[in-house]
């Protein structure tokens, strides 16, 4: 659904801002009152509002139930300036958008990335089965997915897992048994961490002394 506008106003200003908000409360009116005979497929998965000569704005809503229209891809890139339309990314999501909008469904994105996750461990895990048994391939890929999420969500210092297997592979790939036990019995009981300057938070003791028995 295309809404334009012109208001003659600069932008990030909030009267601006009022205007394109307007505008796309308009373009959801127009969305939910499609008669669904013309809309077999489901109501559109875009709004997009031009503010004519200033820049385009993109809102998103995947479920095509018409429902609350959200800033795409995110509330700080949603807006598309004239200069942006030089960048290859943004004439890439246009593009998209006019002629395969559900290509730019983020939960698409997830679930192939999920899928190319899962083959990968699936295929490091039959490597490994072939010198370790599979319930001690199996304790060692779940240590390093926790650690990977714990270093995703910031319960250990930003960077903390991946620049510590990074200097492994670069200096002494024989190290990597010993500096991922110490990490893990370091995660176990918390304390402060020499490598990294830091203090390393205690996780679920029970959990990671369990997994660390196992090694």
């Amino acid at each position: 659904m295309l809404e334009g506008k012109q208001t003659g106003r600069a932008l990030e200003t909030q009267s601006q801002q009022n205007a394109v908000n307007a505008a796309v409360s308009q373009a959801e009116r127009y969305v939910r009152g499609l008669p669904l005979s013309e809309v077999p497929n489901g109501r559109p998965p875009f709004v997009v509002v031009v503010d004519v000569g200033n820049a385009i704005y993109l809102f998103s809503e995947f479920s095509r139930t018409g429902g609350n229209y959200v800033a795409y891809p995110d509330p700080r890139r949603y807006a598309i300036r004239l200069d942006d339309l030089h960048d290859q990314e943004v004439q890439d999501r246009l593009r998209c958008l006019w002629l395969a909008p559900d290509s730019l469904d983020p939960s698409k994105h997830a679930a192939r990335v999920t899928k190319q996750v899962s083959a990968t461990l699936a295929e490091l895990a039959k490597s490994l089965e072939k010198d370790y048994e599979v319930e001690r391939v199996a304790n060692f890929l779940k240590r390093c997915l926790f650690t990977m999420f714990a270093e995703d969500v910031e319960l250990l210092p930003a960077g903390m897992f991946y620049d510590l297997l990074v200097d492994i592979k670069g200096r002494n790939v024989d190290a990597f048994p010993y500096a991922v036990k110490d990490l893990w019995e370091r995660m176990n009981a918390g304390g402060y961490d020499s490598r990294v300057m830091q203090t390393i938070k205690r996780f679920n003791g029970g959990y990671l002394k369990t997994l660390i028995r196992s090694h």
